[in-house]
């Protein structure tokens, strides 16, 4: 049998698989019990198979298919062949048909099918409740038949321990054994009004009272339901009489005041072609509908967090809640399932509504208290909800927060009063968290702090906002007759963040109503908002804009948009105003007020765009700064930088020659936004004028200032990053920029802001610690910057740009975990960063981790499929791992796209070698020669393919590196091991890394390389000092390799030894690479006879069998590097 497509059943559950069934069934699919079921494997699979076929056999009658038992039992004999399975349908089967007036008898079950008919109604008791009846008309369980008033025969009465009987079950529906016509405490029961996962409710007559009528609902005993309804005492607020309570069993006994509920209300709506304008004509035919009603829903179940066991031993009927979540019926508009419609009655020939109340000669006209003063439709429906937000405000004021406003729990009582009813999910505002009873609502009509709280989020914390929320959606829902957020079926969670996010958009009744005035509709979406600072804040507030607007006076806390319709109030307070004079005076007043509604408006739409631009411009703002933040050498990734910067300076009209402070749109912002901003752009502007000086040359394509040569350029953008603020304010930093290169006032016009003796004093500015990391990364000082980024981060947890300058430090220093902890960090606060996520890719490349590493460059490519620089990175997470071709394709995909770099024809040449390829690989190696570098990494790239032929031309281009970065470190002792080792001469190789080294020199294997050279060439004083500088700053694996290197050079120092075993150890745990290299190294060659050294080979290799995966690093000459990653 074919699965239903828009069910998967793999990891289904119980409950998943009944919500598809019913599901199905309630938008008209054919829906067959097999198509919902699980593999046989499943460890419910049993469970399952009874429920469904407990709910497709109500399905089978409620449609009029009389189905019998025994199909449903030849549909799976495998499953039925225990005795419970078959009791459980056989009750099912049973209580059926005793619902639809059939003769049965549990013994004929038993007899037949072998079911356990215990607690099942004996047939004295349904001979009992036949004779009841007047005419011998039977009785549904949803509806009964009217007494007859003149000769009531004494109902059989419930005995308690039929009611404890059915303790296994879980629902309130479930547990009460009441059926029409008999008797429950001192109440004879009529009818069934409505029935819910917490209870159902009756129409009785009170025979202790004067027999009166009364509602009565019936629920177990501990609802504090009651309790809740006696501390209230409103005029819209239902009250109670009594509470009863027998057995298991408590009964809240309650006035009846009518049958209409609002979801009859909305019902009608909903069910006319168009929406009614007259409010008088609405409520004759609201009251004519109900009478002639053969059909009428019950009210939709609330969601609560504890939902009935499905899987109960044979239990009475399921009238109440269930755990599927269809939002399209929670109006309470008849749904297409036929199971939730009650039955009409037939008594002495004449139709009879199930709802029917007992007949009244001397009642007045329905609703009269609704008739006087509502002829408009719209007042009619304010004058409802005006009366619900006094009970509202009531109960508030009470402590009581109601949690499941709704029409079904809207009573419109006969003579037009508005009451709440239904208070068993309301809340005690005053009780501690642990003695709420969980969350609860129905979420059509729940308000977002609801719906989270629904899905786990306890920090949601409700409030009597949300019953704010809710009564607006009620209001909404009058006005219009449709609900005000899109709606949908599906598994809880879907369909509780499908609510969350409709409730995103604020809808307008009167797009739906045009008779809506524009001041109502602002209540509704003043009620809707999904931030409950914006709602209002009590239903007090509320009540009293309702009470306003039906008095036509301006409302107080929601907006008054409408010039015209204040004006119409106007008038209608003050009738007698109609003479010429006004009229001129008052025509006179509206050119007046137009021209200053109209300044007014210029200024709003003036502010809209300032918080707009503000807001918008902040990811871009972010990217900006933190692609300026690392080392631009590559012209590229420069070129995009500076482009990204100069649309963001573009936003706010900074480079233009007036003053971007003066400008209205600036103007406009709040002083907290006007400050955050000025500080944005001067650290904006500090880096691009950083990045234009790196750039050398300007270009007029890609410069922040435009044509000009690069010193000019910088000068401006510094200048304008100090007009930011204050002469006595400007940050330290930007002065000591100005300073360092020589910049006077009269340099590239930037004249402004600089008094006539020239700069500021040093002394007195201000600076940040942020601004100061910023300032030593620009210099290349990582490890200073990272002291106080480190600090910052625990400081200011969620600053992007502190996290991602901590990555950029971490990465250079080569603690690349840490760097990819940093740069997770960024994008957990801006997930769409792509900075963020091509830095975490490149550390995750140099920690071997290089799988993940090729999820980022995809997710990279994904946004731009063009990046050079993500195809170049992930071409070398499939180097590492030895798969060259997809290395080839993504290596040519970059070439295409334009990439600059001409490293990639060295990279592309190895793959084709690799793949066997060698006349591409030379056709490759060739064209990277030929072409002329543009960056660092490039120069590197080249230097080393001409190391072994043109050993004088390689060291050109390593000094080519250099002079294009100056803390290209590696570049240097590429140079150093050219001199030493390819021209024999060590003191040049020395004199080189003399000239790298210096006290802003942290790069360890600089250190570690002089220390070498020192020891080799018997110099071991400064080999040590060297060393220990070396593992001063770091820890990395060649760093530990390198110092090892040192120590055995210097034998025979048993010390020294000793400790190059352990720094080799060390090197080896980390990176098992260098075991390898640690063989053929003559370095380590006076370790070689170690028995110690040799172990240690043994074991590492043993582990490394044990643990292999491929290296991400690449070949090269040994003792140098190309950077090529």
């Amino acid at each position: 049998m074919a699965i239903d497509s828009s069910f998967n059943v793999d990891g289904c559950t119980l409950d998943d698989c009944v919500e598809a069934y019913e599901t199905a069934r309630a938008e008209g699919r054919a829906a067959l019990v097999g198509q919902f079921l699980p593999d046989r494997q499943h460890p419910d699979y049993h469970r399952i198979v009874i429920e469904l076929l407990r709910v497709d056999l109500e399905y089978a009658w409620n449609e009029g298919r009389q189905t019998a038992l025994e199909d449903h039992l030849r549909s799976f004999p495998d499953v039925l062949q225990d005795s419970h399975a078959i009791s459980v349908l056989a009750y099912e089967d049973f209580r059926l048909r005793l619902q639809s007036g059939e003769q049965v008898n549990p013994d004929d079950y038993r007899r037949h099918y072998g079911a356990d008919v215990t607690g099942w109604i004996d047939a004295d008791e349904i001979r009992s409740l036949n004779a009841s009846v007047d005419g011998g008309q039977r009785t549904a369980v949803t509806g009964s038949v009217e007494p007859d008033p003149d000769g009531l025969t004494e109902p059989p009465e419930i005995r308690h321990d039929t009611a404890t009987q059915f303790q296994t079950a879980t629902s309130p529906g479930e547990l009460i054994d009441i059926i029409p016509g008999c008797r429950f405490l001192n109440f004879n029961v009529v009818r069934e009004l409505g029935a819910g996962i917490h209870g159902r409710v009756f129409l009785a007559r009170q025979t202790a009272l004067a027999d009166r009528y009364v509602v009565l609902k019936i629920t177990h005993r501990g609802t504090v339901e009651a309790q809740r309804l006696a501390s209230l005492q409103h005029s819209n607020i239902v009250p109670i009489y009594s509470v009863h309570e027998g057995g298991e069993l408590a009964a809240i006994c309650m006035p009846y005041l009518g049958r209409t509920m609002l979801s009859h209300w909305v019902s009608c709506l909903k069910a006319a072609p168009e929406l009614p304008s007259c409010g008088t004509e609405f409520l004759d035919g609201l009251g004519n509908a109900f009478e002639s009603s053969s059909e009428i829903s019950p009210p939709t179940p609330s969601i609560t967090t504890r939902f009935p066991d499905r899987s109960a031993p044979p239990a009475l009927p399921e009238t109440g809640g269930s755990e599927i979540v269809d939002v399209r019926s929670a109006d309470g508009v008849p749904s297409a399932s036929p199971a939730n419609h009650v039955s009409e009655r037939t008594l002495g020939g004449n139709r009879v509504s199930p709802f029917a109340a007992p007949a009244d000669p001397g009642a007045q006209p329905l609703f009269g208290q609704l008739r006087e003063g509502a002829t408009d439709y719209t007042g009619l429906v304010l004058c409802v909800v005006h009366g619900l937000s006094e009970g509202l405000t009531h109960a508030h004021r009470s402590g009581i927060l109601h949690r499941d406003l709704k029409p079904a729990n809207i009573l419109l009582t006969d003579d037009g009063q508005p009451l709440l009813l239904d208070f068993h999910l309301a809340l005690r505002l005053d009780a501690a968290p642990e003695a709420e009873t969980g969350v609860g609502g129905t979420i059509p009509y729940m308000s977002p702090e609801q719906l989270k709280n629904l899905a786990g989020d306890s920090a949601k914390t409700e409030d009597p906002r949300s019953d704010v929320f809710s009564l607006g959606v009620v209001l909404f829902e009058l006005l219009t007759g449709r609900l005000p957020f899109a709606t949908s079926t599906g598994r809880l969670g879907d369909v509780v963040q499908a609510a969350l996010d409709a409730r995103l958009r604020i809808p307008s009744a009167r797009q739906h109503n045009p008779a809506v005035s524009p001041a109502v509709d602002a209540i509704v979406q003043k009620c809707l908002r999904s931030d409950p600072d914006q709602r209002y804040q009590t239903a007090g507030e509320l009540s009293e804009d309702l009470r306003r607007q039906r008095e036509f006076r301006p409302l107080r806390y929601a907006g008054n948009p409408s010039i015209r319709e204040r004006l119409r109030k106007w008038f209608q307070r003050h009738p007698g105003a109609t003479s010429v004079s006004f009229i001129s005076v008052v025509t006179s007043l509206i050119l007046l007020s137009t021209l200053l509604a109209w300044n007014m408006r210029e200024r709003h739409v003036t502010a809209l765009e300032a918080f707009e631009t503000f807001s918008t411009v902040q990811g871009p703002m972010r990217e900006a700064m933190a692609a300026l933040s690392v080392p631009l050498v590559d012209p590229d990734e420069r070129a995009e930088a500076l482009r990204a910067g100069n649309s963001v300076l573009a936003s706010w009209d900074v480079l233009s020659p007036q003053a971007w402070q003066q400008r209205p749109k600036y103007q406009a912002l709040t002083d907290d936004q006007q400050s955050q901003l000025r500080h944005q752009l001067s650290d904006l502007l500090f880096l691009l004028a950083e990045a234009e000086m790196r750039a050398g040359a300007g270009d007029a394509t890609t410069s922040a200032g435009g044509g000009d040569s690069s010193p000019p350029v910088a000068a401006r953008l510094n200048q304008l990053a100090m007009d930011c603020f204050p002469q006595e304010n400007v940050p330290l930093f930007l002065v000591r920029q100005r300073q360092d290169q020589g910049w006077d006032a009269a340099e590239g016009g930037a004249s402004r802001a600089v008094p006539p003796d020239g700069l500021p004093s040093v002394s007195g500015m201000t600076t940040d610690r942020a601004s100061q990391a910023m300032q030593l990364l620009v210099q290349g000082r990582l490890r200073p910057a990272a002291q106080i980024l480190d600090a910052l981060s625990r400081e200011q947890p969620d600053s992007f740009l502190v996290w991602f300058r901590l990555g950029i430090c971490r990465y250079g220093l080569g603690d690349y975990a840490s760097a990819e902890q940093c740069f997770t960090t960024c994008l957990a606060i801006s997930p769409a960063s792509r900075q963020a996520v091509y830095r975490r890719g490149m550390a995750r490349l140099k920690g071997d981790r290089l799988a993940e590493a090729r999820a980022d460059f995809d997710r990279v490519l994904q946004q731009n499929p063009g990046s050079g620089s993500a195809l170049v990175s992930r071409g070398l997470t499939w180097m590492a791992e030895q798969k060259w071709q997809p290395a080839v394709d993504d290596l040519t995909a970059a070439i295409e796209n334009g990439f600059s770099q001409t490293r990639v024809y060295f990279l592309r040449s190895r793959c084709y070698r690799q793949l066997g390829d060698n006349e591409h690989a030379e056709t490759d190696r060739t064209e990277g020669l030929t072409r002329t570098p543009t960056d660092p990494l490039s120069w590197m790239a080249r230097g080393v393919a001409r190391l072994n032929d043109e050993p004088d031309a390689a060291i050109r281009d390593f000094r080519s590196a250099i002079q294009m970065n100056p803390r290209q470190y590696d570049a240097y002792l590429n140079i150093a091991h050219v001199y030493e080792q390819k021209l024999d001469r060590p003191s040049d190789a020395i004199a080189v890394l003399d000239e790298s080294l210096h006290d802003e020199n942290e790069n360890a294997l600089s250190w570690a390389g002089r220390a070498v050279l020192h020891a080799r060439h018997d110099n071991p004083s400064r080999a040590r000092a060297d060393a220990a500088r070396a593992l001063e700053l770091d820890d990395a694996p060649m760093v530990l390799y390198q110092v090892a290197c040192a120590y055995a050079l210097s034998m025979p120092d048993d010390e020294l030894r000793n400790e190059a075993m352990h720094l080799l150890a060390r090197a080896f745990a980390q990176d098992d690479s260098l075991i390898r290299l640690s063989m053929t190294d003559p370095d380590i060659k006076p370790l070689h006879s170690d028995e110690r050294f040799r172990k240690m080979i043994a074991a590492a290799r043993i582990m490394q069998m044990l643990s292999s995966q491929p290296s991400a690093s690449t070949e090269q000459v040994p003792g140098t590097s190309d950077s090529s990653q």
